[in-house]
């Protein structure tokens, strides 16, 4: 309706990771972080350019005169993919650079003509950006299997973990229990094309299944009782650490008295956001947990669930 899709102005082929990009930079606080931004050129027709060029020298600039009459004389480009594998692009921002040169009467450092150069550029509103659709099949990673499992997002695919704590109250009897260690690795798959492949989640929350209702909803933040927050994911170990869920074990060895249940729990990819706490002008400030959602960036992870890889590390004294 908007595109004739059979004969496109332009095509560019381009990877996760092209060789054109420009840095960025983000403060927050005292902190400056710097990212890379990829860079998508697509070169189109002269023909659209010569079209600027003719409208522009007609008297009054034609209909490039007013913001109304441009948006009729070009409505706008409309800019898809067409194959791929696991790649999704996150727009920053999208630009028309029309290049042109004229000549400048007496322009040199001698008073002689010269010729310049120069660019129009048109940036796109933010408010046309759309996202269409994101296809997900998840029936493979639904299936039972003894050595792994899977978190993804936005598919809403996550891991239950049954804490054995009906084992662990007989334990509690006769002993404190000081430290809970909990971590989980996942598994790199090597058939994977670094350039294309999906990233694991940042950050999984831990949350009992029972608390899960409402929990996003109502903007809540892990109590480390029903619900705890990893540490960032660990590149180099391929793990998510958990560092002490002891407070979770102590509570439920209190309330669910001498019959008490195995726990179940949920692993949920989210995207967690910190804030710089500044104590002073001359402190480095404390990161500190604001806000949680779930993750709608494309991340999956392969989590490793065979025997002995899947364990808690606890501590006790006696009383």
């Amino acid at each position: 309706e908007y595109a004739n899709m059979t004969e496109p102005l332009g095509k560019k082929v381009f990877t996760g990771k092209n060789n054109t990009y420009h840095t960025e930079y983000y403060t927050s606080g005292y902190t400056t972080q710097s990212y890379k931004v990829y860079d998508i050129h697509v070169d189109l027709p002269m023909t659209i350019g010569d079209r600027f060029l003719d409208e522009y020298n007609k008297p009054a600039h034609g209909m490039m005169s007013d913001l109304d009459q441009f948006r009729q004389f070009f409505p706008g480009l409309y800019f898809t993919t067409s194959f791929g594998k696991s790649t999704i692009i996150n727009v920053s921002f999208t630009s028309l650079n029309v290049h042109y040169h004229y000549t400048e009467a007496g322009g040199s450092s001698t008073g002689e003509d010269t010729v310049r150069t120069d660019a129009l550029r048109l940036y796109i509103t933010p408010d046309v950006t759309q996202i269409n659709t994101i296809r997900s099949s998840n029936q493979q990673l639904l299936e039972e299997n003894d050595s792994h499992t899977y978190v993804k997002s936005p598919a809403g695919v996550v891991t239950e973990i049954t804490f054995p704590f009906s084992e662990i109250h007989q334990e509690l009897k006769s002993r404190a229990l000081n430290l809970a260690n909990f971590t989980l690795y996942a598994l790199p798959d090597a058939m994977e094309n670094p350039l294309v492949k999906i990233s694991p989640p940042d950050y999984l929350l831990l949350v009992n299944r029972d608390s899960l209702a409402g929990f996003f909803e109502k903007g809540k933040l892990p109590d480390n009782i029903t619900s705890f927050l990893s540490d960032k994911f660990d590149a180099t170990t391929y793990s998510y650490k958990f560092n002490n869920i002891s407070s979770m074990m102590n509570y439920y060895n209190r309330t669910m008295g001498e019959n008490p249940e195995d726990l179940i729990y949920y692993l949920i990819p989210v995207d967690a956001i910190f804030t710089t706490v500044q104590q002073s002008p001359y402190s480095y400030g404390s990161q500190t947990l604001t806000d949680l959602n779930n993750q709608m960036w494309p991340t999956a992870a392969l989590l490793d669930k065979r025997e002995g890889n899947l364990k808690i590390e606890l501590i006790f004294s006696n009383y």
